[in-house]
């Protein structure tokens, strides 16, 4: 992932029977956080599936993700 075109993130994964299933490398800055992205292909232009944010306490942020290729 990029921010302002600096690389600030890099995912690593894997795709397996129509899933992709990744998951973000620890950043030192905050090493309590963890990311994972699940997506399903659910046509050859659409996925859909969850960006999930995990922090301290387990306290978990969930973002629904429906990607159209245009």
């Amino acid at each position: 992932a990029k921010v302002d075109n600096q690389l600030v993130r890099t995912y690593t994964g894997a795709f397996k029977d129509n899933n992709l299933v990744l998951t973000a490398q620890q950043d030192e800055t905050s090493p309590q956080t963890k990311m994972m992205v699940r997506l399903t292909m659910k046509s050859n232009t659409e996925m859909e599936g969850v960006r999930e944010i995990t922090r301290e306490n387990n306290c978990q942020i969930v973002y629904a993700l429906n990607l159209r290729k245009q």
